[in-house]
């Protein structure tokens, strides 16, 4: 079950839209990140994360971003380095690594 903040229902994820699914996802992924950064010996300076914006609408993938920024502060991570192919995202980013380039 996931708890919709924005209307206050519970809803089972099996019911969630694909860009729902990829976000409660991304957040799940980042959750486990930030405790690992805490609980480990080893602490990695960087984080992965391959094309997960995908399905999101507009103001979604902007928040990914936003959420993106706060986990790598309160993980104390130096870095993320993502892969987009949405122009939005790519402007929003500190950095952009054009593949086509290298």
């Amino acid at each position: 079950m996931v708890l919709d903040v924005e209307d206050g229902m519970e809803k089972p994820v099996q019911k969630l839209s694909g860009g729902q699914s990829v976000y409660v996802n991304d957040c799940l992924m980042r959750a486990v990140a930030l405790y690992l950064s805490g609980a480990a010996r080893f602490h990695s300076d960087t984080l992965f994360s391959d094309e997960t914006d995908g399905l999101l609408d507009e103001e979604k993938k902007r928040q990914l971003i936003l959420l993106k920024r706060r986990v790598l502060e309160l993980g104390k991570y130096s870095r993320e380095y993502f892969v987009t192919q949405t122009k939005e995202i790519q402007g929003l980013a500190d950095y952009v690594i054009n593949v086509a380039d290298l």
